[in-house]
């Protein structure tokens, strides 16, 4: 479907094929196979990679920051946003010509605050649950996908970080949240269908982390089912003027960015501007290839090495961990992290990929932090303190039914 812009060909695979592409499948749930091509990105670093890009054209990125009302003009029409820093609880007003909306599952919350006579049903947020593993229980290069479960959902198993990843579920929730907890059904089920098909049975033993993300859905009155709920983008409007951009999904991100700004200027008779998003490329960007974890950064991993050097510490977070303590004072300098949880979690994915060695890290992670910003011993425990109990909900033991 891609035409020319496709990865690479399709083919057809007969069971024997299949078997030798991927030894760990169990021969007798197998018929035949199909490998085609896709792409894999890590969705909290090119996050990160775009609120630089942004400010590399001249943004402002504020973080940790809320949005607690709107300001009005004279005509009811909103002209500003009143925010709180949730680290030190000051509250400022920014005043805008116009304001977008753009806050996923959220989106509908933020249009109640906005215009509070009337309630907005616009989005259904839908949750997704992964479990991690060691990559020896799926050993292979190749992506899996499952087509068809025992109740027709799909379920993937990925070569991850150096690790498998199996998923996702797809429920429906009745409220968004910053926090989704893994439901033990939801555990049960990736466990289920993951032994069902592998030669390797594997056990909540076997888990390395777990961890469950909620995505944002256009709802339609008809559709119940979150797996039928539309993927598409929608731009609303309240009546006093703030624009909402909701839905779609990781890949079509410019095209949603794209479609907002000519919205904006079409409905606001703005002069039309031509969009550069197309050949736009982001901060960071090379040809080069880099071992990872530099090699998420781009060229900024040159940033990295100066500070290895600089403090003559080239020291991994944790001997079961990829990243390097620079890493950190990377993240503090150049990408607003004030957290340890940020920083394990965000900056990088050592939580979602080893949860109980990350937790182990971080008290090194405190410690390089603290002397970075200059804090204090408190500050440092009471950050231990908080990861512990946000971390907690990474580990298997914690999602397990007493």
């Amino acid at each position: 479907m891609a035409g020319k812009l496709r990865l690479g060909k399709s083919r057809f695979l007969s069971k024997e094929e299949t078997l030798r592409e991927a030894p760990d499948l169990a021969s007798e749930k197998i018929i035949g196979g199909a490998v085609y091509l896709d792409g894999q990105f890590d969705d909290t670093r090119l996050l990160i990679t775009l609120v630089k890009t942004f400010e590399t054209l001249g943004g402002t990125a504020l973080n940790y920051t809320k949005v607690t009302d709107f300001t009005y003009a004279d005509n009811k029409q909103i002209n500003g946003i009143v925010v709180k820093n949730q680290l030190n609880e000051e509250t400022k007003t920014y005043f805008a010509k116009h304001i977008i909306n753009a806050t996923g599952t959220f989106s509908d919350s933020i249009m109640n605050l906005a215009e509070k006579t009337t309630e907005h049903k616009n989005v259904a947020a839908a949750q997704g649950t992964h479990l991690v593993f060691d990559k020896e229980i799926f050993n292979s290069d190749h992506a899996i996908l499952i087509p068809e479960t025992g109740d027709g959902r799909v379920l993937f198993i990925l070569p991850w970080h150096d690790k498998a990843l199996v998923g996702t579920t797809d429920i429906k929730v009745s409220e968004p949240t910053l926090d989704p907890q893994a439901q033990e059904n939801e555990i049960d089920f990736i466990l289920e269908v993951l032994s069902e098909y592998c030669n390797k049975p594997v056990s909540r033993h076997d888990i390395k982390s777990v961890f469950s993300g909620q995505r944002p859905l256009v709802k339609s009155a008809k559709d119940k089912n979150t797996a039928k709920i539309s993927r598409k983008h929608e731009i609303f409007e309240t009546n006093n003027g703030l624009i909402t951009m909701a839905g779609g999904k990781w890949t079509i991100y410019r095209r949603m960015g794209q479609d907002t700004i000519d919205y904006l200027e079409k409905t606001r008779k703005l002069h039309k501007t031509q969009s550069r998003t197309h050949h736009l490329r982001l901060f960071g960007y090379t040809t080069e290839k880099t071992p990872y974890p530099l090699g998420i950064y781009g060229t900024a991993r040159e940033e990295i090495v100066k500070i290895q050097q600089e403090l003559d510490n080239f020291q991994l977070l944790h001997n079961e961990l990829p990243y390097f303590q620079a890493e950190v004072i990377y993240h503090v300098r150049h990408e607003q992290a004030r957290t340890v949880e940020d920083i394990l979690a965000r900056r990088t994915r050592a939580l979602f990929i080893n949860s109980k060695a990350a937790l182990a890290s971080a008290a090194t992670v405190a410690s390089l932090m603290a002397n970075e910003l200059g804090y204090d011993h408190l500050w440092q425990q009471q950050q231990l303190k908080q990861l512990m109990l946000e971390g907690a909900k990474y580990l298997i033991e914690n999602n397990s039914a007493s």
